[in-house]
């Protein structure tokens, strides 16, 4: 579902140490590389740091050509799950579940329509951190 901004998916990105997580609105999955651009931007401008080790599953949005080319280009190594193996991943699943039922929680006890979830998801994230 479409949310007031025209926006479908969302990609979030964690610190390992902190758990402080940076939430992306996309419009297209393909838009997952200059999400990544943003949040490196934001942590180097923010933080003074370099995103050294990139962990994800192997969903295509993070093995793009274009995206493989920019981690090596910076010396960021990437990490990727194991194939069939999501607790591998379970923090951040478990992130994006516990988001989602928030969201879900919002928007139902607040009776307000489906197409808010960006909005609620936004609020999700700003709450955890």
């Amino acid at each position: 579902m479409k949310s007031l901004g025209g926006k479908t998916y969302y990609i979030s990105f964690m610190d390992d140490k902190t758990r402080y997580t940076q939430l992306y609105l996309l419009t297209h999955k393909s838009g997952a590389l200059g999400a990544y651009l943003g949040f490196k931007a934001w942590a180097h401008t923010q933080h003074i740091v370099r995103i050294l080790v990139l962990c994800s599953d192997r969903g295509g949005k993070y093995l793009s050509r274009e995206f493989d080319a920019h981690l090596i280009k910076q010396g960021t190594e990437q990490r990727l799950t194991a194939h069939d193996t999501p607790q591998e991943n379970r923090i951040p699943k478990r992130l994006n579940r516990m988001l989602l039922e928030h969201v879900q929680a919002m928007l139902h006890a607040a009776q307000l329509p489906k197409g808010l979830w960006a909005e609620a998801l936004m609020y999700a994230v700003w709450l955890k951190n």
